[in-house]
């Protein structure tokens, strides 16, 4: 080998500089391979590649730097001694594909890797040192040779080891990874040492006429290249761990949102499912018990519809907080729906304790706080379940859900375990729920009437119609039992349609017999707030030909003074479509007369608890007294409902009442019925008239 080729690197501490770049290089080799992904995937495939990369460009360059320092520096054919990049970096791929930290052949894939990787090792010096140009190295001393190899495997188990051990990839990682590079350098520098050393010294051979590269060339390749290439893995490792931790993140908020209550920062329905059936499954392996409480917050429409729904929202987060403060080592609490909260008691409780749980539950709930300045204030009715006394693990939730309602029904502030006798008409109401549903379609509704009769001439007036149900089991069911089903199930706006459809279409059947009926048919404060309401009845009546002033809707005194503003708008259009409007069950809400005053209302009806009580009460004779006059000073009309006496009718007509309305005159009946009575009966008690003016009083 010529020395003049030794020149360009005279003067430079090859020693210190040798040892820092194998240092350097074993760093980012370990940082690279700390981040590589344990588990096979897309980006183990890229990564896998990056951190062979690494590994073999630094036992590159220690090589060649390595070489700077011997007294002679051959020149380097430019392929051979690139190529001596490609074994490192395929046996590096291989190796770490190998690896499946954590599976059953994780010790044997570790075996198996650590001398493919020591191969790939050995191959740079040996590679690099054929890559001289011109010469030939002489017969390997074995000894040496022993050394480089073991070396090699030493080498090989710190960067496989660093990839499979969970020390090097917990924090903090810095001192590791140096510890880690470290080793690997040290490693590394005696793999190369020994290589120098198992090469004798090289036989002359033929001169190279090809394209050499000088070995200050070489040496400044690896000394600066290499770096750069470093840089590029360590900037990529970088931005992809960056990326890592983004999409992490990302999972996690989306992981935490699906099963967190984003309001008072609870778990969800869903969590809470997934830990009661832990919590039960433990509770069967170790014959112990579980209990579910079901929190109602009571009054919690009231907050809102008073301070506005940021106020509920304070309150219901407050009351999150208190309960996370009473919860114990193996509880959990939930938000269930709206003003619900579900929690589980772990811990074996028994009844006693599920009873304690609850009352102080209850108690703390129920304390008043201040939120925004003000102080509010809520009770909770709590129904307690407990399994496996009240059965399967997922009806626990629905059943201490039932012994809350009837907590509920028992004035409230309470708790309730849970009975079976509870669940009877939660069944009830779900299958009445489910006929309902197919009511509309199967023709089981019908409409009853039920006539008006005039106070001092005894002739029908009009008619009022009663939504009923023909249930092929049950017979006719009420109303009262139907319809508040209907409405917490959000089928009273369908219902409601076909009353006002079926009703209009009655009028014209009626017309096509000469008979003009009025008939009045009740709005509930459901159908006050849909927007539809006016132009649907609009729609009916032009569709059956019906004159407008021949329908009266009736509204309650509670549903009036529910959203004003939306109600008063509301039963404008009513009017100005040309429908009377009537304020039925008066007396028993909460309506103020100047609210009275501005409603653009034709008629009032005298609820039926002031009729019934004329007789044996003389405050409600003279509350009627009051009305009447109130009404009559108003311009309207009025009418008594529940009328079912004569002494009553007799009290009613001394006190000025308009029309009268009870079963002393007629039960609801069918169309046909009520036809032939109008033209044909009698109104009991009262003196017959003439058919004619029975009929005629239909045609006003």
């Amino acid at each position: 080998m010529g020395a003049e080729t030794a020149a360009g690197m005279q003067g430079i501490p090859l020693s210190p500089l040798l040892a820092a770049y194998a240092f350097v290089g074993a760093y980012v080799a370990v940082a690279i391979c700390r981040s590589l992904p344990l588990r096979p995937g897309q980006r183990a495939g890229w990564a896998r590649w990056g951190g062979a990369l690494a590994l073999a460009t630094s036992a590159w360059c220690v090589h060649f730097i390595a070489m700077a320092g011997l007294p002679a520096q051959p020149a380097y054919e430019p392929w051979r001694a690139l190529a001596a990049l490609i074994p490192p970096v395929l046996c590096g791929v291989a190796a770490l594909a190998l690896q499946r930290p954590g599976a059953p052949s994780a010790p044997l894939r570790f075996a198996l890797g650590v001398p493919v990787l020591a191969a790939g090792l050995v191959a740079v010096p040996l590679l690099g040192i054929h890559a001289a140009a011109g010469a030939q190295p002489g017969a390997w001393r074995i000894a040496p040779a022993g050394v480089a190899a073991a070396c090699a495997t030493v080498a090989a188990l710190v960067y496989l080891g660093v990839h499979t051990s969970g020390v090097f990839r917990q924090r903090p990682t810095m001192p590791r990874s140096a510890l880690g590079a470290l080793a690997l350098a040290l490693a590394m520098l005696g793999m190369e040492i020994a290589m120098l050393a198992a090469a004798q010294s090289p036989q002359s051979a033929e001169p190279h006429t090809g394209w050499t590269m000088h070995g200050d060339s070489t040496t400044a390749l690896a000394l600066v290249a290499v770096p750069a290439v470093w840089a590029l893995l360590m900037v990529a490792v970088s931005l992809e761990q960056r990326f890592g931790q983004l999409l992490q993140c990302m999972r996690d908020d989306l992981a935490h949102a699906e099963t967190t209550d984003t309001l008072t920062g609870l778990s969800n329905r869903s969590r809470f499912d997934e830990r009661l059936q832990v919590a039960a499954m433990r509770a069967d392996r170790q014959q112990q018990r579980v209990a579910v409480l079901c929190i109602n917050v009571d009054g919690l429409k009231a907050i809102n519809e008073s301070f506005g729904p940021p106020a509920g929202d304070a309150l219901l987060q407050a009351m999150a907080r208190r309960l996370q403060r009473v919860l114990g080592a193996s509880d959990m609490a939930a938000r269930a729906s709206g003003d619900e909260f579900l929690l589980l008691l772990g811990g074996n409780p028994d009844r006693e304790t599920a009873a304690r749980a609850a009352a102080h539950v209850a108690a703390r709930l129920g304390e008043p706080m201040l939120l925004d300045g003000r102080e509010l204030g809520a009770s909770c009715s709590i129904g307690v379940s407990m399994y496996p006394e009240d059965g399967a693990m997922s009806s626990l939730p629905t059943r201490a859900a039932a012994a809350m309602r009837n907590a509920k029904r028992n004035g409230r502030g309470t708790y309730c375990f849970f009975e079976a006798h509870m669940l009877e008409g939660t069944r009830e109401d779900v299958e009445l729920l489910r006929d309902l549903r197919r009511a509309v379609e199967r023709r089981q509704l019908a409409l009853f009437y039920q006539p008006k009769i005039h106070a001092t001439g005894g002739h029908v007036t009009g008619a009022e119609a009663l939504l009923r149900w023909r249930h092929p089991v049950r017979g006719v069911v009420s109303p009262a039992v139907f319809v508040p089903l209907a409405e917490r199930a959000g089928l009273i706006g369908a219902l409601g349609h076909w009353v006002i459809e079926e009703a209009c279409r009655q009028m014209q059947a009626w017309r096509q017999e000469g008979m003009r009926m009025r008939v009045s048919i009740n709005l509930s404060a459901h159908q006050l707030r849909q927007p539809d309401l006016v132009r649907r009845i609009r729609e009916a009546l032009v569709r059956h030909q019906v004159d407008p002033a021949q329908l009266t809707c009736e509204i309650t005194e509670s549903a009036a003074m529910d959203d004003t503003g939306t109600t008063l708008a509301i039963v404008h259009e009513l009017v100005a479509a040309g429908v009377q409007l009537s304020i039925d069950d008066f007396g028993t809400g909460y309506a103020s007369l100047s609210y009275l005053r501005r409603l653009p209302a034709s008629e009032l009806k005298i609820d039926r608890s002031f009729v019934h009580d004329l007789e044996a009460a003389s405050d409600a004779c003279a509350i009627v007294d009051a009305v009447i006059r109130l009404a009559h000073s108003l311009s309207l009309k009025v009418v008594a409902e529940g009328v079912e006496t004569e002494s009553q009718r007799a009290i009613l007509c001394r006190l000025g009442c308009d029309e009268l309305q009870g079963y002393l005159f007629g039960k609801p009946m069918v169309p046909r019925v009520l036809a032939t009575w109008a033209r044909d009966g009698e109104a009991p008690g009262r003196p017959a008239p003439t058919k004619s003016s029975r009929y005629g009083s239909c045609l006003q």
